[in-house]
Protein backbone atom coordinates (compact mmCIF):
# COMPACT_ATOMS: atom_id res chain seq x y z
CA UNK A 1 0.00 0.00 0.00
CA UNK A 2 1.35 3.42 -0.99
CA UNK A 3 1.76 6.05 1.69
CA UNK A 4 -0.01 9.14 0.37
CA UNK A 5 1.65 11.36 3.01
CA UNK A 6 5.05 11.14 1.27
CA UNK A 7 3.93 13.53 -1.47
CA UNK A 8 2.10 16.01 0.73
CA UNK A 9 3.85 19.25 1.69
CA UNK A 10 4.91 19.39 5.31
CA UNK A 11 7.03 21.32 7.74
CA UNK A 12 8.91 19.91 10.71
CA UNK A 13 7.97 21.70 13.94
CA UNK A 14 9.59 20.54 17.17
CA UNK A 15 10.70 17.34 15.44
CA UNK A 16 7.18 16.49 14.22
CA UNK A 17 6.10 16.50 10.58
CA UNK A 18 3.11 18.80 10.27
CA UNK A 19 1.28 18.53 6.96
CA UNK A 20 -0.19 21.52 5.16
CA UNK A 21 -3.71 20.20 5.64
CA UNK A 22 -3.18 20.38 9.42
CA UNK A 23 -2.15 24.05 9.32
CA UNK A 24 -4.32 27.11 9.62
CA UNK A 25 -5.01 29.10 6.43
CA UNK A 26 -2.19 31.47 7.42
CA UNK A 27 0.09 28.51 8.14
CA UNK A 28 -0.65 27.08 4.68
CA UNK A 29 0.33 30.37 3.06
CA UNK A 30 3.51 30.56 5.13
CA UNK A 31 4.43 26.96 4.26
CA UNK A 32 3.88 27.65 0.57
CA UNK A 33 6.10 30.73 0.76
CA UNK A 34 8.81 28.77 2.62
CA UNK A 35 8.70 26.07 -0.05
CA UNK A 36 8.95 28.67 -2.80
CA UNK A 37 11.87 30.41 -1.07
CA UNK A 38 13.69 27.12 -0.49
CA UNK A 39 13.25 26.29 -4.16
CA UNK A 40 14.61 29.71 -5.17
CA UNK A 41 17.52 29.24 -2.77
CA UNK A 42 18.40 25.87 -4.35
CA UNK A 43 18.30 27.47 -7.80
CA UNK A 44 20.43 30.40 -6.62
CA UNK A 45 23.03 28.06 -5.09
CA UNK A 46 23.22 26.11 -8.36
CA UNK A 47 23.56 29.39 -10.29
CA UNK A 48 26.34 30.60 -7.99
CA UNK A 49 28.21 27.30 -8.39
CA UNK A 50 27.89 27.64 -12.17
CA UNK A 51 29.12 31.25 -12.03
CA UNK A 52 32.10 30.31 -9.86
CA UNK A 53 32.96 27.48 -12.25
CA UNK A 54 32.74 29.83 -15.21
CA UNK A 55 34.92 32.44 -13.49
CA UNK A 56 37.58 29.83 -12.75
CA UNK A 57 37.44 28.57 -16.34
CA UNK A 58 37.93 32.04 -17.81
CA UNK A 59 40.68 32.85 -15.28
CA UNK A 60 42.49 29.68 -16.37
CA UNK A 61 42.05 30.60 -20.03
CA UNK A 62 43.45 34.07 -19.33
CA UNK A 63 46.42 32.66 -17.43
CA UNK A 64 47.14 30.17 -20.23
CA UNK A 65 46.90 32.95 -22.82
CA UNK A 66 49.22 35.21 -20.79
CA UNK A 67 51.74 32.43 -20.26
CA UNK A 68 51.60 31.56 -23.95
CA UNK A 69 52.18 35.19 -24.92
CA UNK A 70 55.02 35.55 -22.41
CA UNK A 71 56.67 32.36 -23.66
CA UNK A 72 56.31 33.48 -27.28
CA UNK A 73 57.76 36.90 -26.45
CA UNK A 74 60.75 35.25 -24.77
CA UNK A 75 61.30 32.94 -27.72
CA UNK A 76 60.94 35.88 -30.16
CA UNK A 77 63.42 37.92 -28.11
CA UNK A 78 65.91 35.06 -28.10
CA UNK A 79 65.57 34.68 -31.86
CA UNK A 80 66.11 38.43 -32.40
CA UNK A 81 69.20 38.40 -30.16
CA UNK A 82 70.57 35.36 -32.00
CA UNK A 83 69.94 36.97 -35.40
CA UNK A 84 71.65 40.20 -34.30
CA UNK A 85 74.58 38.19 -33.01
CA UNK A 86 74.81 36.30 -36.30
CA UNK A 87 74.73 39.61 -38.24
CA UNK A 88 77.46 41.10 -36.05
CA UNK A 89 79.61 37.98 -36.54
CA UNK A 90 79.20 38.15 -40.31
CA UNK A 91 79.99 41.90 -40.36
CA UNK A 92 83.34 41.38 -38.68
Amino acid sequence: MENSNTEKPFVTIDGIQVYAEDLSPTGKVLLARLQRLNSKKATAVADIEEIIGSILHFENLLIADYESTTTNDTVDSNIEVAEESDQNDSDS
